[in-house]
């Protein structure tokens, strides 16, 4: 067996991932991030809750957030396709609030500072990295990593933390997947420069529009930059027989509540889409391994709940095995929790 070990190894390094990777550093677990892309990439889940407000402060990174200028988001609007206005509600309302904001982010931004503020804080970090393989042992688990140009190397460690988004590749290692077939959505998206923004806090809301057969959302970024995009059934969409960004561009030029705000608008990304929402895995944890993130499961991202499940399993696999590393005898209790 190799000498150099490592306490745990994680598997993508979005939040889920980058989340672990600080705590269980900062605890003085020796950690290794293997993160198969080159950051920032894009990626969609802009819209953040405010319950992930206390993980932000113990993970100490407000004062980034801030310099990396991503908006303050006061709360949410929604409505529906008949109604020119919808309802608003802000987050200072909410019973037993902490917080009367969260923020609105760019995710190759966010997911950026949250990856290297977990190498800041003493996690081993390698992007461009694949895991290429995994084997179990009662002891450890070795994986088999590819580093871009490089040769594959073993690296063995102590715990696996899966964190690598749809593509689980523990979930596909063990053959975990379980779908939803009255649930199979597609959301197809972009970005737009020039969308009008209501003035004060309203321009910071996230808009969420119900039509009869499909959602939309409005998610505010800068000044000058909105995510738009629509959640439909999958099989309406391919019964189109329309491009992504033709079949995005007539659907919101069908809603009044969107081309009032849209006069002066334009896209200034590709129209991105991204299908099979709606899974999870039959198991989230086994000897040596956990998932984290859309790694463990995904939901329709209505009440932008991706994040927040990310940054929640994130801090609670970081915490679980801090203690199971000094106590190997409480892994299958905490494990099961």
């Amino acid at each position: 067996m190799a000498d150099l070990i490592y306490d745990v190894a994680i598997i993508g390094g979005g939040p889920a991932g980058s989340t672990a990777a600080t705590l269980l550093a900062r605890a003085g677990r020796r950690v290794l991030v293997c993160e198969r892309e080159k950051f920032p990439r894009f990626h969609i889940g802009e819209s953040l809750l405010p319950i992930s407000m206390q993980t932000f402060t113990r993970l100490g990174v407000h004062e980034k957030f801030e310099k990396a200028g991503f908006l303050r988001k006061y709360g949410v609007e929604m409505a529906g396709a008949c109604s020119n206005d919808g309802v608003k509600f802000y987050f200072k309302d909410a019973y037993g609030s902490k917080t009367e904001h969260s923020y609105q982010v760019s995710r190759a931004q966010f997911d950026q500072v949250l990856l290297d503020h977990a190498a800041e804080n003493g996690a081993e970090v390698r992007e461009e990295t694949s895991v290429i393989n995994l084997a179990f042992f009662a002891d450890r688990v070795e994986l088999h990593i590819q580093s871009k140009g490089c040769a594959q190397e073993k690296i063995v460690t102590r715990y696996v933390i899966d964190a690598s988004g749809r593509n689980s590749i523990l979930g596909n290692h063990f053959k975990l997947k379980e779908t939803y077939p009255h649930l199979q959505k597609i959301s197809i998206f972009a970005h737009y420069e020039g969308v009008e923004a209501d003035a004060g806090r309203d321009g910071t809301l996230t808009r969420q529009l119900r039509a009869i057969d499909r959602w939309f959302w409005y998610i505010p970024l800068s000044e000058s930059r909105s995510s738009l995009g629509v959640v439909i059934d999958s099989a309406l969409f391919k019964a189109a027989k329309k491009s992504a960004e033709d079949f995005l561009d007539e659907s919101l030029a069908a809603q009044p509540f969107f081309t009032r705000r849209m006069r002066r608008a334009r896209r200034v990304t590709r129209a991105y889409a991204s299908a099979d929402f709606s899974y999870r895995q039959s198991r989230l944890t086994g000897d040596r391994w956990m998932l984290a993130g859309d790694a463990a499961g995904f939901i329709d991202p209505v009440f932008s709940s991706g994040v927040f499940l990310a940054l929640l399993a994130g801090e609670g696999c970081a915490d679980t095995l801090d203690i199971v590393l000094n106590n190997p005898q409480k892994a299958a209790g905490l494990f099961a929790k």
